[in-house]
């Protein structure tokens, strides 16, 4: 049994050792041999990872002709910019660049083109108001005119039954009789014959000659006066703007067809996909500017989205792509920092080998955090807010966060400077894995600081505990006071720091009231506004010239109120009488008990009062009974030995 046991494994272990012997063998003979493609170039535009599916989204260029101009390239984050085999050599970011220009002009063009007709349009009408008030016009525009009005009818009742269904509320029926109607008064009245099948097409096309009658008989009764040179005027404009919109339209497309003609590899598809391609590639950077906020330059496999070369399934899926580390910085730096170089790929192995000089971008980007996408709105990613564009110099400027629209920041951004800001409400896994048994919401600001203090409310239930979170991840119980009206806690503070807020108590933190050297600044009263400066003893508001005012008549309500650190304040008392030991009180009471319920009992020990001790405990009197009961039978054992030794050796 034991023999066949070690035969099964030992032939399992061989078909391990065969498959992966099979397997290297398979991989080492792999190369770009069999590849009807190779490196061909590196796109300038660079993507960034999409967080919330791990994809690189290529609707979203930091960098590169695709990007938006005013973009920065974030701290901490890793560019990616697609490898392009040889079928693409590099012209793809041209292409795709020329493309959209054209496409943008052909919208430019088309926006003139509605203003211009509009332009005709009130030409035609005020060239009509003027034969209209001159009493001339003809038997035949008023016959257009009313023309017209049918005509407008029949159309509006073609394009509904051409959109008829089953759902409607006309059947069909009811609208081909109303499309009769509209054909039989067309002929009695106006004598236009249109068939009551007429398509849309014949129907438009009928109205637009009706207008050119109405058009040419106003023209030729006002012709040579101001209004009728006017809509001339307006009509060539229209006209000409009309063969550039064409124009603009076949550019369009024939840029559209460039770039997606663009083949690699013989079918179309852009990017570098196979990994024979990429094996035994070097990297060569040539920094100008930047290099020293370059961690890591590598050739990497991401998933992407969001481009017509994006497969559903297969390895197209995936491309290869330069990845360039941007090293990470402080969460509230306003620096913003220039990079441009030139990076190079060299291939030493295979039968598609190039050198440095064949394959090479240029970049050239910007670090640093983007400006929020709406004024006063903290976001979740930190951004960089710059005074009088994203928000206004006030004593009370409001901020909302993104992350949740309960709680907001109010701030003096009197003189305030540029300043990063962001803030999230992710789960700290690693603080509730120490509190599992309480219910716990996060605020987790970026850590900048403002130049004036300011108010902020977090919103969370009144019999919640909240403590304040330090760089080491330990908790500090706060005490701050409660607004009822906005049924936020209410902090006064100049940074946005991290908070959590907790349904019960937690266990093993330090409170802010037992520091040895509390940063105690400011204490504020949320029911009178008003402040106190424990360093200087003022009173006041928040503006600095107040702070020297006299203290006010009623100076209770600074006892237990709010600091700028969420801490607690406690008013000045005098020194307290001498009390009785808690334990020593605690003994007597327990030994009071004992006699009370048992006459026999020995009386309560009784410490002397020049010792100033308190006797020991209850449970350390039983221990020492115990021990000596111990002691006791083990000479007694003892004793007895000895006696029976010496009898039987005398």
């Amino acid at each position: 049994m034991r023999t066949n046991k070690l035969l099964r494994a030992g032939g399992a272990l061989a078909l391990a050792v065969s498959m992966a012997l099979s397997s290297a063998v398979s991989a080492a003979g792999a190369s770009d041999d069999d590849l009807d493609y190779y490196v061909g170039g590196i796109s300038e535009n660079g993507y960034l990872v999409d967080d919330d599916d791990n994809y690189i989204d290529f609707d979203e260029a930091v960098c590169g002709p695709a990007a938006e101009s005013d973009l920065r390239v974030p701290y901490g984050k890793t560019i990616y910019f697609p490898l392009l085999n040889d079928g693409t050599r590099g012209n793809l970011d041209r292409l795709y660049e020329d493309w959209q220009k054209a496409e943008q002009k052909l919208a430019d063009a088309g926006e003139l083109l509605e203003a211009l007709e509009q332009e005709v349009l009130d030409a035609r009408e005020a060239l009509n108001q003027q034969a209209a008030g001159s009493g001339s016009t003809s038997a035949e525009a008023q016959k257009a005119e009313a023309a017209i009005e049918l005509l407008e009818d029949m159309l509006r009742f073609r394009k509904r039954l051409d959109g008829w269904s089953a759902d409607s509320q006309l059947d069909s029926g009811s609208l081909r009789s109303l499309l009769e109607g509209c054909s039989d008064e067309l002929s009695a009245r106006c004598g236009i014959f249109l068939a009551r099948d007429a398509s849309q097409e014949q129907i438009s096309g009928e109205i637009s000659r009706q207008q050119r009658i109405v058009d040419n008989a106003a023209s030729s009764e006002q012709s040579g006066t101001a209004a009728y040179e006017n809509w001339q005027n307006a009509v060539a404009r229209r006209d000409a703007q009309m063969k550039t919109v064409e124009q603009a339209k076949k550019d369009a497309r024939e840029a559209e067809q460039a770039y997606l003609d663009s083949t690699g590899g013989g079918d179309g598809y852009p990017f570098v996909h196979e990994s024979q391609a990429v094996r035994h590639i070097k990297i060569k950077a040539d920094w100008d500017e930047g290099k020293a906020h370059i961690d890591s330059l590598s050739i990497t496999k991401k998933r992407y989205k969001n481009s017509p070369y994006a497969a559903e399934s297969g390895v197209k899926r995936y491309a290869y792509f330069l990845a360039i580390e941007i090293k990470d910085r402080d969460s509230t730096s306003t620096s913003v920092k220039d990079v441009s170089g030139t990076v190079k790929l060299k291939k030493t192995s295979g039968s598609h080998r190039f050198d440095y000089d064949d394959v090479q971008a240029d970049f050239d980007f910007e670090i640093g955090f983007n400006p929020p996408e709406d004024s006063n709105v903290i976001p979740i990613d930190p951004a960089l807010f710059e005074p009088d564009e994203d928000f206004d110099e006030d004593t009370d400027e409001e901020f909302e966060f993104e992350a949740d629209g309960d709680s907001y920041y109010v701030a003096n951004t009197k003189n305030q400077k540029k300043i990063v800001l962001g803030l999230d409400t992710d789960y700290d896994d690693e603080i509730g894995d120490r509190y599992e048994y309480a219910n716990l919401s996060f605020w987790n600001g970026n850590g900048a600081s403002f130049s004036r203090s300011g108010y902020l409310y977090l919103c969370a239930g009144e019999d919640d505990s909240l403590y304040a979170i330090d760089d080491d991840g330990d908790l500090k119980l706060l005490h701050p006071d409660y607004d009822h009206y906005e049924d936020c806690f209410v902090i006064r503070t100049r940074t946005l720091g991290r908070y959590v807020a907790s349904d019960r108590r937690l266990q093993e933190v330090s409170s802010t009231t037992e520091d040895d050297d509390p940063d105690i600044t400011v204490i504020y009263d949320v029911n009178t506004g008003v402040n106190y400066n424990p360093a200087t003893g003022g009173y006041g508001a928040d503006d600095d010239e107040l702070w020297n005012t006299p203290v006010p008549a009623d100076t209770t309500v600074f006892s237990n109120v709010l600091t700028r650190g969420g801490m607690l304040a406690k008013p000045e008392s005098a020194p307290e009488t001498s009390s009785p030991v808690p334990e020593q009180q605690e003994i007597s009471a327990a030994v009071t008990a004992l006699t009370a319920e048992n006459p026999l009992a020995p009386p309560s020990p009784v410490l002397p009062a020049e010792t100033g001790k308190a006797p020991m405990g209850r449970n350390t009197l039983i221990l020492l009974c115990i021990l000596a009961a111990e002691a006791a039978v083990a000479l007694t054992s003892l004793v007895c030995y000895f006696a029976i030794f010496r009898r039987r050796h005398d």
